[in-house]
């Protein structure tokens, strides 16, 4: 099984449109059952996001669970978010086309009961890794 994607996953257009949203791409740490209906993140989760301006901790609250948060540069990489099929009906010959719906190259990562520093959530593990990956697949 592949994956064709279709487009430019780095067009300009994508990257201007999630640069406009300071939290435009969120790792949180919780799984949330959807019947494929659009959450209203911005006004349940998004407005209540506060900033403690010595350190860049960032504060919120989800179901009543405190979370902790830190903004991540990504560095020299990029995410895609990229859109998938609903269904399988749309597979052809063991493919599945995607659309990349958005580029960043930040994310706010969110813990639970641990600040958010280096090392303590999965995107500093993920990055470490493919950082040893690049350098150990240069020519």
């Amino acid at each position: 099984m592949s994956t064709v994607i279709k487009g430019s996953a780095l067009s300009s257009a994508l990257e201007n449109e999630a640069a406009k949203e300071p939290h435009f791409l969120q790792f949180v740490p919780a799984k949330i059952k959807s019947n494929d209906e659009k959450a209203k993140v911005k006004p349940f989760f998004n407005d209540y996001i506060s900033e403690n301006k010595d350190n860049g901790q960032l504060t919120t609250i989800l179901r009543g669970r405190p979370f902790n948060g830190k903004v991540r540069d990504l560095g020299s990489f990029k995410a895609a978010i990229m859109k998938m099929p609903k269904s399988a009906n749309t597979v052809e010959d063991d493919e599945i086309t995607s659309h990349p719906i958005g580029v960043c190259d930040k994310m706010t990562v969110w813990n639970y009961d641990l600040p958010s520093d280096k090392g303590t959530d999965p995107l500093s593990k993920a990055l470490t890794y493919a950082h040893m990956a690049s350098i150990m697949n240069k020519d």
